[in-house]
């Protein structure tokens, strides 16, 4: 019998690991990938803002940055939406974990679970918290700046104006 319950262990903690490597996984690609977009629209920018001051009556440079500005900002929002789900999914999954273990190590030390709950209140008091309570909303922004940018690049180039 006790090897049976060590057995369950041993194949518990196994599941609990896997659970967390791939939480961490997923975090940190998520935060590298952020970092990654923010450096490559950066230099794009900056390029374009170089070439602006470089007026060789070629606009096709800076149709091509500013289009590429929209396209990582779509690609890299894109695989946001799909890293976060992944996340979601492991919290989820983690925060019924913990509720095996409430009654042996107490509510205070389900970091899963105090975290949405923390944040539910956080959110209910004040409306300005609810919005930026949130790493999806924040990201949208800086997705959405850059593609803005790129937008009105491109426009400025078929409009003439610069």
């Amino acid at each position: 019998m006790s090897e049976n319950k060590n057995e369950t262990a041993l194949v518990e903690n196994n599941f609990l690991e896997i659970l967390w490597q791939y939480f961490s996984l997923h975090a940190s690609q998520r935060i590298q990938m952020l970092n990654f977009y923010i450096v490559l629209e950066t230099f794009l920018l900056t390029a374009w803002l170089t070439l602006l001051q470089v007026d060789t009556g070629f606009s096709f440079p800076r149709i091509i940055i500013g289009l590429a500005l929209i396209l990582f900002s779509i690609v890299f929002y894109v695989l946001d939406v799909r890293t976060k789900s992944m996340i979601k999914l492991c919290e989820e999954s983690l925060s019924r974990v913990e509720k095996n273990y409430i009654k042996q190590f107490g509510k205070k030390y389900m970091i899963f679970s105090l975290e949405r709950e923390n944040t539910a209140e956080e959110r209910k008091k004040s409306k300005l918290k609810k919005w930026f309570l949130s790493y999806s909303k924040l990201l949208r922004v800086i997705y959405g700046f850059f593609a803005l940018t790129g937008m009105l690049a491109v426009i400025m180039e078929f409009m003439g104006k610069r």
